[in-house]
């Protein structure tokens, strides 16, 4: 399929725009800012002109944006949310019984509460990109700077909120103060809406003064206070309270851009990169800490996938939905209360081969069920009703390029083949007339495969910076250069003409003028069947 991807800057972007294109669907990144949510007459043109320019099977964006949705009304195209966040108030908008929405909800709280709006309204827990977990590598100086027994990356939450700042008579902080504590020890259970009067709530409420979200919302004072401020609140409360504790019993590092000067003893090693930093200090602390926010009732958050999709050994603290996608004790394990949380730290400190077991299991847990690929699948299977849409249109293209190639090789005599990519790996359900009659060698470039198993194609497979000498009657490189600029195919055809000197690429405008401009290389186009390839062979010296 082609698909636009509104992107407005989640964390959960890149690993979906990745996921889509390595199943095979072609995907247009719309990055125009998004000033107002609903209302932006600006943005809204920005999309229609995009619309209007080229035809897509769906739009596409993390979190339900009803500013994305007007749009696809009004040209009649699908809209696909998977919402990663929650509270998520948009869900309040009229827009969300559009019929052209069809919109997922990571936590079964959350959808509970909204699927009545629609009958396109689904439940998708989260997932992680392990592939590209998996090709972040560890130097030793990574090793030396990220290595600790207890580490926790995220933000303490003073500043998510602004419950301090509200001016409140004293006996009402005392009422709310006191929630915020118990409710701080309970986990599992948020108890804030069946405790907190509506009294209460309309007393804060007038003394804090906000503007509503807009004309055609839902959303109550009751969900404002309760989530922006009190359930933000004890999140607060809670982190200060478990790094604190934590800082003062092991060799705890944290990784926040929060305020930690009235914890001076807490090693604050600032903000981590989430694509480069963050995986390496998952992979090298012993133990990983996840804290979910009170607003997140029962959903898994996006941390324990990440943390599971590096190979860390991740203590949580306990959600109902946990049980139904991990076993604690065998994948992940749960803590109850900051007495129990600190007793399983020292205990799996203590017991290295249960600690790796668990963080082995869990690896494998998530990889082989839960990546975003996975979920993916699912989103595109409820939406389209049929599982051969999961891989769109670009899956017809790998079709017709696989029938192409194979076409071209049956007339042609040759023994030896370099898969540059693993475009054949990708395709394995179609290998019949390829693997008995050719040796073929496989090179890793984006994304890992399992070299272990009992389906791999391959005799060989290498990476770009350790391949072997061994001349390749025909090399192929298809459905891989899209994923590399200009001066990174020169260099990849710099390395692989030693090994061959015929290479065949998919077809492409750009690609045919590029090597075109270089007289070491003679170019032509092969119409097979359905398909066009490229041609390349190289002139020898």
């Amino acid at each position: 399929m082609r698909i636009l991807f509104c992107s407005w800057g989640n964390i959960c972007e890149a690993d979906l725009e990745i996921s889509l294109r390595y199943m095979g669907h072609e995907i247009d990144v719309l990055k125009a800012k998004i000033k107002n949510k609903d209302y932006d007459a600006d943005y809204l043109n920005i999309v229609s002109n995009e619309l209007l320019k080229c035809r897509y099977d769906c739009l596409f964006s993390i979190n339900y944006i009803p500013i994305i949705s007007r749009v696809c009304k009004v040209h009649h195209i699908k809209y696909i949310s998977w919402t990663v966040d929650s509270p998520w108030f948009y869900f309040n908008s009229e827009t969300i019984s559009n019929d052209c929405n069809y919109i997922f909800i990571f936590e079964r709280q959350l959808y509970e509460r909204f699927r009545k709006k629609s009958t396109q309204i689904y439940y998708m827990p989260l997932g992680t990109n392990v592939k590209y977990w998996d090709s972040i590598k560890l130097s030793e100086e990574d090793r030396l700077r990220f290595s600790t027994d207890v580490s926790f990356v995220g933000s303490l939450y003073e500043d998510k909120h602004d419950f301090d700042k509200v001016e409140i008579p004293d006996y009402l902080r005392g009422y709310f103060e006191g929630i915020i504590e118990a409710q701080t020890n309970v986990y599992g259970y948020n108890f804030l809406n069946a405790v907190i009067t509506d009294e209460a709530v309309k007393e804060f409420s007038s003394c804090a003064g906000w503007n509503t979200l807009g004309r055609d919302y839902q959303v109550t004072e009751r969900e404002i206070v309760l989530t922006e401020f009190i359930g933000k609140k004890c999140a607060e409360v809670e982190r200060h309270r478990v790094v604190s504790k934590l800082a003062k019993n092991f060799k705890f590092d944290l990784y926040t851009l929060s305020d930690t000067k009235s914890m001076p003893y807490v090693n604050n090693k600032g903000p981590a990169d989430s694509r480069i930093d963050m995986p390496k200090i998952f992979k090298c602390s012993k133990i990983n800490i996840n804290m979910t926010i009170k607003t997140i009732e029962t959903g898994i958050p996006l941390r324990v996938y990440d943390i599971m999709g590096c190979g860390g050994f991740v203590i949580t603290n306990y959600q109902s939905e946990i049980n139904e996608y991990f076993i604690p004790d065998v994948d992940l394990v749960v803590y109850e209360s900051l007495e129990d949380l600190v007793y399983k730290i020292s205990y799996y400190l203590q017991h290295e081969e249960e600690r790796k077991k668990i963080a082995q299991n869990g690896y494998h847990k998530v990889k082989e069920l839960y990546t975003y690929e996975k979920r993916l699948e699912q989103i595109i299977q409820s939406v389209w009703k049929n599982k051969c849409n999961c891989y769109g249109i670009n899956s017809h293209k790998s079709i017709h390029q696989y029938l192409a190639l194979k076409s071209l090789l049956s007339q042609i005599k040759i023994t030896n083949i370099l898969d540059v990519g693993l475009f054949l790996y990708n395709n394995e359900s179609l290998l019949d007339g390829i693997t008995p009659e050719y040796i073929v060698d496989g090179v890793e470039i984006v994304y890992q495969i399992d070299h272990t198993s009992k389906q791999c194609i391959y005799r060989n497979i290498y990476k770009l910076d350790n391949m072997s000498d061994m001349y390749y009657d025909i090399i192929i490189m298809i459905e891989i250069l899209k994923f590399l600029k200009v001066d990174e195919i020169l260099c990849l055809m710099a390395q692989l003409k030693r090994l061959g000197h015929t290479i065949l690429v998919d077809f492409d405008e750009d690609y045919m003028t590029l090597f075109k401009s270089y007289s070491e290389y003679n170019v032509q186009s092969l119409q097979l069947g359905e398909c066009k390839l490229l041609l390349i062979t190289v002139n020898e010296q």
